[in-house]
């Protein structure tokens, strides 16, 4: 979600105005508050070798709660986050209930962490001359979620504390809107549902 429209829907969390990208997901509001009351939290980016293209996975864990969120690892709009994030040092992750992205500050909560500047290996995996892959890349996204793949292997980056959730998002950038418009028509406002959403507007 575009910054500026965050901050004029939920108002500034206690950080601070975002002034980057916003990641979004679905999820229930008790849970992640009873996650962020753990007061421990681990925030990544790493590649996911596939077939045809390679995915960039995003992966947050807040207490026992672990979120992924997958895109293509040429798509542009993934880039121009992740540098984002490391000019402003900071990332911005808020959770709605239900995927309602109009349900008011109650429904909503906010979670920030620190980013860290220069390069590291995900940025060798940087395909963005490389084209328009969308459809192979949602076919892989699809099926590492229709498998559970994800949630069987992945394992807690929190030392003592064990996963109890683990839920994969697909990212929605600007590319992959376009890509599900044409084959569908346009679709309704992008709401943060059973995929994320970063909509670079």
């Amino acid at each position: 979600m575009p910054p500026r429209a965050y901050s004029e829907r939920f108002g500034a969390p206690p950080t601070g105005a975002p002034t980057t990208p916003v990641l979004t997901a679905n999820f229930d509001i008790e849970r992640i508050d009873a996650a962020m009351a753990v007061k421990r939290a681990s925030f990544g980016v790493y590649c996911i070798p596939g077939p045809d293209v390679d995915i960039v996975a995003i992966r947050q864990q807040l207490g026992p709660v672990q979120n992924y969120w997958l895109a293509a690892s040429c798509d542009p709009g993934v880039w121009w986050a992740i540098q984002a994030w490391r000019a402003s040092e900071w990332i911005h992750v808020a959770f709605f209930e239900r995927g309602d992205i109009y349900s008011g500050r109650d429904g909503v909560r906010c979670c920030v962490h620190r980013s860290h500047r220069g390069e590291n290996q995900i940025d060798k995996y940087r395909r963005e001359g490389a084209g328009d892959n969308s459809a192979k890349f949602l076919d892989f996204a699809r099926r590492l979620i229709a498998t559970g793949s994800i949630e069987r292997t992945t394992t807690s980056d929190l030392d003592g504390i064990a996963l109890t959730d683990v839920q994969v998002n697909i990212l929605t950038t600007k590319r992959i809107f376009r890509y599900i418009s044409g084959l569908h028509g346009e679709p309704e406002t992008a709401k943060p549902g059973t995929v994320g959403s970063l909509i670079l507007a």
